[in-house]
């Protein structure tokens, strides 16, 4: 098969590879208990995040405004907090089992932390004091603690509150520490954005990234492929690499509406086959 005439991909077509490669891990997530789903369905997904990482770095970079950019990704993240709090008090599963999926919160922390690093560079070159966009960017850390707090405060009221609230309060409060795919995930984010202009410095730091995700055990293929896989990250340097610079349609807001209907129609499938 010849690659004669093949010109890369560009962002659009990264986005639904990263999409069918999501939907194939979120099946092995909300499905695995059937122990019918393979386990490389969860392989590929580990590929989702950064490819959409990069994505989301490039289309920040690109757009008109960021400012509506970081909010369009706040009113995401609420309104999976929203929605992943009702929809499990409203049909729980029999595991107790919540959704704790919300991509937003992470690419808004993500996000918010690249506009405050742009803003510090040019009040360097400005001459303009940078303690406050510097306080700006301790927030979220700050902010972390509150479900913390929150547990704290309801023990001593005699309120035992549930998993669920506390995604709840993350959708609405995204926090560097507890975004789905962690502080690493937003690392990735920031570091891919930063140097976006030198892919080859880009991807060997990411590489570099990924393979200290490996956390022990034996280089064997139990543990490589079963135990610590996380590592797997690193095989989606290759679409980074075969990015061509180029848009592709856009489809903006499919996106949007797609990440949390297939979320719910899954979550809605495992639970009915459950109480089957």
């Amino acid at each position: 098969m010849s690659l004669t005439g093949f010109k890369g991909l560009n962002i659009t077509q990264l986005k639904l590879i990263a999409i069918i490669l999501m939907v194939l891990d979120h099946i092995y997530e909300f499905f695995s208990y059937t122990n019918v789903i393979p386990i490389w369905f969860t392989w590929l997904g580990r590929l989702v995040f950064p490819i959409f990482m990069f994505a989301m770095a490039e289309g920040f970079y690109y757009t008109k405004s960021k400012e509506k950019y970081m909010l369009r990704l706040y009113i995401g993240s609420a309104f999976m907090g929203i929605f992943n709090f009702l929809i499990v008090e409203i049909f729980p599963r029999p595991d107790s089992f919540p959704i704790l999926n919300n991509i937003f919160g992470t690419f808004f922390i993500t996000v918010f932390y690249l506009y405050y690093i742009e803003k510090i560079k040019e009040n360097k070159q400005n001459n303009k004091n940078i303690i406050p966009t510097v306080l700006i960017i301790i927030v979220p850390f700050i902010l972390s603690f509150i479900p913390a707090l929150t547990t704290m405060i309801s023990n001593n009221l005699g309120i035992n509150f549930n998993s669920n609230v506390y995604v709840l309060l993350n959708g609405f409060i995204p926090s560097p520490l507890f975004v789905e795919g962690g502080p690493i995930v937003v690392i990735i984010g920031i570091i891919v954005y930063s140097l976006r202009n030198n892919r080859n410095k880009q991807v060997i730091a990411y590489t570099v990234i990924c393979l200290s995700l490996y956390t022990g055990g034996g280089f064997n293929i139990q543990n490589l492929l079963y135990t610590n896989y996380q590592w797997m990250m690193v095989f989606s340097a290759v679409f980074m690499l075969l990015y061509n610079e180029e848009k592709g349609n856009g489809y903006k807001y499919m996106f949007y509406i797609f990440y949390p209907s297939h979320i719910y129609i899954l979550y809605l499938l495992s639970t009915i086959i459950m109480l089957k």
